[in-house]
């Protein structure tokens, strides 16, 4: 246990070494609401779409909350896997995917006290919902969310053994959270053919349907099996290309 929270220490130290890294965050954070506020309220002026502008701005808030805290875990992998960094983490008696997560935790403890926590209370206070039980499931799901965006991060982390950069892998996945997360433009105003394809993606359970919820309160269950399902899939997924990169070590190293 010791060395888990020694982990979550240096974590913490890393993003608070930066002044002023925080500060910068929350502006970033306000910053990025006014606009989306901004844009729907242009869009709904002049358009005759039925656009519901609270429910707008608490949909882009939670997405916000939950991106601020998830961490671009593949683009550290690779920087350890080219600077020789990933041997050392090998030799730890713990495996390396705890090891990063444990890593990168006390840097979320830090976004969730400075940007999550503020944007949820803000969240709930338009929307007028302070049931404990509500607020109990949606910590579940936002915690399914962040597990979740982890373990794609680890699968794309991997590709970092095999080749000079992931900057192609990364901007793929960049593509597939734009189109099917939902965090760039609200679920309720996708096709209804389209919805029906987003339930059986990973990237919605991540940030569209965490906004959703806290707008609408359902689904809480089929988000919850779903997050489940893809964690347990996606990290066999990891651990089995983990162990080619393992053999690729082994080869390359003798």
């Amino acid at each position: 246990m010791d060395k888990y929270i020694e982990l979550i220490k240096i974590g913490g130290k890393k993003i608070l070494s930066y002044k002023g890294l925080i500060t910068t965050l929350i502006i970033k954070n306000y910053i990025y609401i006014f606009l989306q506020y901004s844009l729907w309220l242009s869009i709904k002026e002049n358009s005759s779409i039925n656009i519901d502008i609270k429910n707008i701005l608490v949909y882009f808030i939670i997405i916000r909350s939950v991106n601020s805290v998830n961490f671009n875990l593949s683009q550290y992998m690779s920087y350890d896997v080219k600077n020789g960094n990933i041997v050392g983490i090998l030799t730890k008696p713990i495996t390396v995917e705890k090891y990063y997560f444990f890593d990168i935790l006390g840097n979320t403890i830090a976004k969730v006290l400075a940007i999550l926590i503020p944007n949820i209370l803000i969240a709930l206070f338009l929307i007028g919902k302070f049931n404990i039980f509500f607020i109990f499931k949606l910590i579940i799901i936002i915690i399914g969310s962040y597990v979740l965006n982890f373990v794609i991060e680890l699968i794309l982390g991997t590709f970092s053994f095999f080749t000079q950069s992931i900057w192609g892998i990364e901007s793929l996945k960049s593509i597939f959270m734009l189109i099917l997360s939902g965090s760039f433009f609200p679920i309720e105003y996708y096709p209804e053919w389209s919805k029906k394809m987003l339930d059986y993606n990973p990237f919605v359970y991540i940030y569209g349907k965490i906004a959703d919820f806290i707008l609408y309160e359902k689904n809480f269950l089929k988000i919850l099996f779903f997050q489940t399902f893809f964690v347990l899939i996606l990290f066999c997924v990891y651990k089995s290309i983990f162990k080619l990169c393992l053999k690729k070590i082994s080869i390359n190293g003798g």
